[in-house]
């Protein structure tokens, strides 16, 4: 699934802003996931006003399935 429609599918269910279908991915890296290595991707969004939700991060299977979005980076 790419991620053009892994966000809209979030902005969909309300789990995100639209704001940020037009952010690019800031960094991509792989990290020990509980499963195994994963693929942590970091949006960030400097004109959000929740300075909690300016980073966005989603996760992926070494293999490049979605797992899960979050604003903690956990």
């Amino acid at each position: 699934m790419s991620k053009t429609r892994i966000v809209r599918a979030l902005i969909g269910n309300v789990k995100i802003d639209k704001s940020w279908q037009a952010i690019k991915p800031a960094s991509f890296e792989q990290v020990d996931g509980q499963r195994g290595k994963e693929w942590k991707v970091t949006f960030k969004d400097a004109a959000a006003t929740d300075k909690t939700k300016q980073s966005l991060y989603m996760f992926f299977t070494a293999q490049g399935n979605f797992i899960a979005a979050n604003f903690t980076g956990k």
